[in-house]
This record gives structure tokens, C-alpha cells and sequence, in this order.
């Protein structure tokens, strides 16, 4: 007699819903032949793979007497074929319906809101039905919406079905459970943090724990899938900041501009676009003579008759309050010679961000450019050139808790630092560091995990303030602190840096007993 004929199962290991249904057949010791289905090669639309599905569908499973498609008829076929109803599906109507009602509600919540982040922030589709989709740029805004969407389903899944109870559908395990563990782990691949839901990271890591060695078979080939987004997601974001940064056309590869500066004015948008535009003002304010057409294809100009530099070139393009496009050159440079320069305007808090490229300078003019538009435009109009810190900093056998509380409180830095320093507690409450050297106030107080201060030294111009930003966060032997801080006056950055180590991070690891 001829020994029963394995039933095949083919699949998409990078699929949650085929996981699901190689996961339950692993675990559960379910004879079969594993086929594995490329969809993103598109083999499930090959003409030979028409006499598996005639309608394209992965995951199937195909035995001798019957052929099974979608992951949730699979899952009830095989609990009825292979006696397994307890736990996984239960006989009695009222269970039943309890899961069915949970994989009605997967799929038209949970699922949907994973695959639009998953599309979104990889490029694949993995619908079945139809040919692949790709896409060959990230919209992380678009993703950025996305996940908002999925985070909400997420709370929904905490609050509604797993508040009160160990498992999806009650007290013990069922599919519904394997359906969704495999879903939820897509949230590797675009990062969501599942501590937010605290009884949904309990579930997950419960039932990872439980499935044990058969998740860790199962998923080989997603884990590696996982990275490989990750790597993807990197380059695309670098790519589109050069972009942000730099102008539509640049890319990996291509010169970036030749001057970079970012400066910050204590003033709206409004005030200084029509600064930057109005002859009158700017020739008041630089102590240079500038004329200035604020139309598209209108010409400017800036005399300074101390050094007899001549700046002179056409506007390409304005947009009110927001944007201006130059071509524009020094009289100096070899004849027909230009430049692009790039001013946008940006809203902040207390002022406005002006970003200004420069490119195509000549080389031997770079810098002397670059302190032209300092002494001559941004000085003398109160502008300040500015520039961001950020650093990541390893406190070994320190917790999140000493570090906070070193942090917030008065004696406790007033001993570190041999300073007077006047902490309050409270967001908006005020503070000062160093016999008054800094001054600030708090902007959002996250208790042992964050800081976040307006801050400012003493020697600064009056009403600029950066913003100081401490995160922290629990690791194996001690915490991570990730220091940001934006708006330092570039003359002052390196004082402002060596404050930070010298005076915070060094004597913390030195002075401070930590514990974990």
C-alpha cells in the first residue's frame, strides 16, 4: 500500500497570513510539504501555478481530497481534519463565534491598517490576488499618517480585547491568536514600539515565548526580510533629506551645495521675508546699498562700497513668506559665473528658521562667501547662524531614575557642579544652572524618561534660546541618554559642547553612584 500523501502547503514566508498557517501546522505536528510562493516575484500569477488557485491565492493548503484557500478557512479546516478543535477552535457555538467574530474584525481593522504601513514604508504590496505592486520611493509622511491609523487599531486591540483577559477570545488559546501574532509582527518592519500598549506587548511576547522554536523556524526567512527593509527605509531617508537639504535633484552621489547656513531670527516669517525682499530695510539695516525687484525674474543687488564687492543676479522664483531662488554672483568671479541660491523660511518657536544653500561657487570663493553672508546679511539684520548637537551618551550600572533625579534637582546639582543651581519641577516652571550662566524653563517633563528644557547662557543675545532634549532609556547594564539640542549660535558651540561633557556627562559617570 502506498504510504498517504503529504499535504502541500504553499506559502509566502514573508506573509503574516502564511505564518499563520505554517506556525499552527509546525507547532501542532501536522504532516506536510512545504512550497514556498515568491508573490513579490509575482510566481502565484504564473500560468503553472493556475492549478493550485485558479484565483492566485497564497497561502493554500492541497491534500489528496481537498484544495484550501485564505488563511482563516485554512486554519478551521485543519482544526476540523486533525481533531485539534480544543483550544484552537472551539466546538461549542458561543467560542466559536467569539473567534469568528475576532478574524472578522482582523481583517477589517488590524489588517488593513499593518499592510498600508507595510506597503508604505517598504514599497511591496502583498496582495495576493493580483499582480505585485511596487513602489520605488518612501513617502514617510504619507507612512507618518499611516501609522497613526495603526497605532489607534492597536489601542482598540488592548482595550477591547485583551483588558480583562489572557488571550484574544478568552482564557485559552485559539487561532485568532495565531492569525494575529503573526500580523502584529510586522511592527518589526517599520519600528512601532509595542510598549505603548503595555498588555499587547505582554500578549506578544507571551505567545512568541510559548510557540518557542516553531516561531523561530517559521519566521527565518521574515527576520532576514526585516533587515533588509530596515537598510532600505536608512538609505531612503538619507536620500530624501539630501533632497529636503538640498534641492529635488540631489541625490547619492551628487555635489552638495558649496555653503550651508542655517540662522535664526527672534522674528516672524512674514517680518523677515520682508526684510530679505525690501530694498529700503535691507539697505538700512547691512549699512549696504541693495536694490531689489520681488518679482520673478527681477533683478537685486548689494554694493558694499568698503570692500567694492558688487552681489548681483536675477530672482527665479518667490513665494511670499516662504521661499526665494536666486541666480547670483559676486563681481569678483570669472566672468559668467553663477550661482543658485536657495532661502527658506521656516515658523519655530519665537522666530523663524532661514535655511540658505549656495551651490556651483567657485572653489577658490567658498569661503569667503560663507563669511560674507554672515558679516554682511545675518549679523548686522540680527540673525543668528546657528547649529543642532546630538549626541548618544552610555551610562554604565546607572538607571533612568538616578539620572532623572540628578538632573532635577537643586542640590543634587548644586554638589555636582559646585554652582548654585535652582531646579523646579512642573512644566513652564523656571531654572538656572551655574550661579545663573544658564537660564531656562521647563517644556515637557516625562518622569525618568524625559527632559526637555528652553535654554539659553548668559552671554547669548538677549531672547535666543536653543532647545535641550534628554531622553532615557533602559538598557542591558545601565541606560542610554540621547542629548539634542538646536538653535546654538554657531560662535558659541564649541563653549556649549564642552559645557555638556565636561560639566555634565563626565562628572555624572564620575561622581554619581548609579545603580540598575
Amino acid at each position: 500500500m502506498l504510504p498517504p500523501r503529504l499535504m502541500n502547503l504553499y506559502c509566502f514566508p514573508i506573509a503574516s497570513t502564511s505564518r499563520a498557517v505554517w506556525l499552527f501546522c509546525v507547532f501542532n505536528k501536522i504532516p506536510f510539504e512545504l512550497k514556498k510562493v515568491d508573490v513579490f516575484a509575482a510566481e502565484h500569477m504564473s500560468s503553472s501555478y493556475l492549478a493550485v488557485s485558479t484565483i492566485h491565492a497564497v497561502p493554500v493548503v492541497k491534500d489528496a481530497t481537498n484544495s484550501v484557500h485564505e488563511c482563516g478557512a485554512i486554519l478551521r479546516y485543519l482544526t476540523s481534519k486533525h481533531n485539534l478543535h480544543d483550544p484552537w477552535y472551539p466546538e461549542d457555538s458561543v467560542s466559536k463565534s467569539t473567534v469568528d467574530m475576532f478574524i472578522e474584525w482582523y481583517l477589517e481593522n488590524l489588517k488593513k491598517a499593518s499592510m498600508e504601513v507595510f506597503e508604505l514604508s517598504t514599497g511591496h504590496s502583498l496582495a495576493t490576488h493580483s499582480a505585485p505592486r511596487t513602489r520605488t520611493s518612501i513617502d514617510f509622511e504619507k507612512v507618518g499618517m499611516a501609522m497613526k491609523d495603526y497605532l489607534d487599531v492597536l489601542k482598540q486591540l488592548e482595550l477591547n480585547f485583551l483588558f480583562n483577559q489572557d488571550y484574544l477570545c478568552g482564557s485559552k488559546i485559539t487561532i485568532a491568536d495565531v492569525i494575529a501574532l503573526c500580523e502584529l509582527s510586522y511592527h518589526q518592519v517599520f519600528n512601532a514600539d509595542l510598549a505603548t500598549f503595555p498588555k499587547v506587548q505582554q500578549w506578544y511576547e507571551r505567545l512568541v515565548e510559548y510557540f518557542g522554536e516553531s516561531w523561530t523556524v517559521v519566521n527565518e526567512d521574515f527576520f532576514k526580510y526585516v533587515q533588509e527593509a530596515h537598510e532600505q527605509q536608512k538609505k531612503q531617508q538619507e536620500d530624501q533629506q539630501k533632497k529636503a537639504r538640498f534641492g529635488k535633484d540631489a541625490k547619492g552621489g551628487n555635489k552638495p551645495p558649496d555653503i550651508f547656513h542655517l540662522v535664526y531670527y527672534p522674528r516672524t516669517p512674514q517680518e523677515v521675508y520682508q526684510m530679505l525682499t525690501n530694498e529700503d530695510e535691507l539697505s538700512k539695516l547691512t549699512g549696504v546699498t541693495c536694490t531689489f525687484s520681488a518679482k520673478p525674474g527681477g533683478k537685486f543687488s548689494y554694493f558694499d562700497g568698503g570692500s567694492g564687492v558688487v552681489i548681483s543676479g536675477t530672482n527665479l522664483f518667490l513665494m511670499d513668506n516662504v521661499k526665494i531662488l536666486q541666480s547670483w554672483r559676486s563681481n569678483d568671479w570669472p566672468q559668467n559665473i553663477f550661482s543658485t541660491v536657495k532661502i527658506t523660511l521656516q515658523k519655530v518657536e519665537d522666530g523663524t528658521h532661514v535655511s540658505m544653500t549656495q551651490s556651483d561657487v567657485p572653489p577658490t570663493s567658498i569661503k569667503k562667501m560663507g563669511e560674507y553672508w554672515n558679516n554682511t546679511l545675518w549679523k548686522p539684520t540680527e540673525g543668528v547662524l546657528i547649529r543642532s548637537a546630538l549626541q548618544l551618551v552610555f551610562f554604565e550600572n546607572m538607571s533612568p531614575h538616578i539620572l532623572y533625579e540628578t538632573m532635577m534637582d537643586s542640590a543634587k546639582l548644586t554638589k555636582l557642579l559646585k554652582r548654585r543651581c535652582e531646579m523646579n519641577r512642573g512644566v513652564g516652571a523656571a531654572f538656572e544652572l551655574c550661579d545663573g550662566q544658564i537660564k531656562g524653563r521647563n517644556e515637557d517633563l516625562v518622569t525618568d524618561q524625559k527632559i526637555v528644557w528652553r535654554w539659553r547662557m548668559s552671554d547669548w543675545k538677549e531672547n535666543h534660546f536653543s532647545t535641550v532634549s534628554i531622553e532615557l532609556k533602559r538598557v542591558a547594564g545601565g541606560t542610554d541618554l540621547t542629548f539634542s539640542q538646536s538653535n546654538i549660535p554657531v560662535d558659541k558651540y564649541n563653549s556649549v559642547m564642552e559645557f555638556w561633557d565636561r560639566n555634565f556627562w563626565k562628572k555624572i559617570k564620575k561622581e554619581v553612584i548609579g545603580d540598575v
